[in-house]
């Protein structure tokens, strides 16, 4: 008898493009032969009532589970009468997203006899210190298996009734080595008139590689992707023009890392596309590694200018160039300043991801890099700069370098909580003077230069609450 899997899209993801995970997920499914159902609840969510959609998304920004994340009848109205399958697929982006999760499969289960499984990169995140998010749900049976690591194969498995296979419920995961022959995303299943697109027209996730060229010190992505891997910039390429000949889809996101990665393919794709006709409509985006200018020569951004690239969202993290160096990111200001340069040329536009502080940053390095809102202002006056999202200290995530420093120590603030320990209550015994109160007045201190020099903000004035009350909470 033929296998029936139902494959659902949780709250709250972005609405502003079809799930990419579900879309692979339906392509695996029906590669082993499988009928299979996909709902995106997080859209139908958003469109039944976006107002709510709001209300609720806000109870996810703090890790919490088990309080009602998503309404119920959401599911009595959409899953009700679609759970006679034989497998149910859910993935979990980010520690946040895990109180959805949770809420979901709390209702499956006493409704269903399907083998639910749950995957992504979130599902490793840390509970408490014993447990991850996957074999929490799995040791409350609200799951029958959790996956770790790169899904394709292990999915595969699974379906096979392989139930030892690396990367089930806990067991190490092997790294696919190449991304060549991997089944692409299938969107025929999804409502693609639904989701809030952007630019107002159809617009597309796509993904040229996984993992990252770069090992910045407070990153975790090591961690999960060891190995740094690019599909060949042709078939990139072409997968874009196929969603356009199939779909009418000119706009495109990449959800990797870093879409140029690796600077011969990225070559090779915007090569590729110069070769399509109708690519000269075409408009793509995603995060972008500023290079020393030696790497990006003018002749790359002519490429990039007149292949449809227009939005760059780039990790400048700090003004300072030495704590730039201390995170492993490989250039300077005057490379910023090269690529702003550039991109002022070719109308690219930029997205500023920065880091408020640095558990190593003096006094006078904070200074120092409150003077780059004044530098590069005029680029903000031009629409270069589009935007700036502020993320605040960092964290001292599982899997990063950072959070192997001997010199950092966990304070004694919320010890109930592992997770928020170290995410938030840590010291730094090289900079006895970055308190928690510090950091949070000099995340404070970037909003108000920042502002003082009319930087588009992303979400400023969440964060400001947010901040504020953290300050007035830990000053000493």
């Amino acid at each position: 008898m033929q296998q029936k899997t139902l494959i659902i899209t949780t709250p709250y993801l972005e609405p502003h493009r079809p799930p990419i995970t579900g879309a692979i997920l339906t392509q695996i499914a029906l590669d082993a032969g499988h009928t299979v159902d996909a709902i995106d609840i997080n859209i139908n969510l958003f469109r039944h009532d976006e107002k709510l959609w709001w209300e609720y998304k806000k109870k996810t920004y703090v890790f919490n589970y088990g309080n009602d994340i998503v309404p119920k009848f959401v599911y009595e109205y959409h899953l009700t009468k679609r759970l006679d399958v034989d497998w149910i697929l859910l993935s979990q982006l980010t520690h946040f997203d895990f109180a959805s999760i949770y809420d979901i499969c709390f209702w499956l289960r006493p409704r269903t006899s399907a083998k639910i499984i749950v995957g992504g990169p979130g599902i490793e995140s840390p509970i408490d210190n014993v447990d991850t998010c996957g074999s929490f749900l799995f040791k409350k049976n609200l799951v029958d298996f959790y996956i770790y690591g790169e899904g394709e194969y292990v999915l595969k498995e699974l379906f096979n009734y392989n139930f030892d296979f690396p990367g089930i419920n806990g067991t190490t995961p092997k790294q696919i080595d190449s991304l060549d022959n991997l089944p692409l995303p299938n969107y025929s299943l999804y409502n693609l008139d639904a989701y809030e697109y952007p630019l107002n027209k159809k617009d597309f996730y796509i993904y040229g590689s996984r993992g990252c060229v770069k090992k910045c010190t407070f990153c975790d992505i090591q961690h999960y992707w060891p190995k740094y891997r690019y599909r060949p910039g042709k078939d990139i390429a072409n997968e874009m023009i196929g969603y356009y000949e199939k779909y009418g889809t000119e706009n495109f996101y990449f959800a990797d890392s870093l879409l140029n990665g690796s600077l011969k393919e990225f070559r090779s794709f915007c090569e590729e596309l110069s070769r399509y006709n109708a690519a000269k409509n075409f408009k793509w985006s995603g995060f972008f590694l500023i290079r020393p200018k030696q790497s990006h020569s003018k002749e790359l951004f002519d490429m990039i200018g007149s292949t449809g690239g227009y939005f760059l969202n780039c990790g400048v993290e700090t003004g300072v160039d030495r704590i730039r160096l201390e995170m492993a990111k490989g250039f300077t200001n005057e490379d910023v300043d090269w690529h702003l340069e550039n991109c002022s040329n070719h109308g690219l536009t930029n997205q500023f991801q920065l880091m408020t502080t640095w558990p190593s940053e003096t006094h006078a390095e904070h200074k120092q890099y409150l003077e780059i809102f004044k530098r590069w202002r005029p680029y903000v006056a031009d629409g270069t700069i589009s935007s700036a999202s502020l993320n605040g200290p960092p964290g001292l995530l599982d899997g990063a370098p950072l959070s192997k420093d001997p010199n950092f120590y966990v304070t004694d603030y919320h010890k109930n909580n592992i997770a928020s320990n170290k995410m938030i209550f840590y010291m730094n015994k090289k900079n006895q003077n970055y308190t928690i109160a510090e950091r949070y007045q000099r995340s404070i201190n970037v909003i108000l230069e920042a502002q003082k020099y009319k930087w588009p903000l992303d979400r400023i004035e969440t964060k400001l609450i947010e901040w504020t009350t953290q300050l007035k909470e830990y000053i000493s």
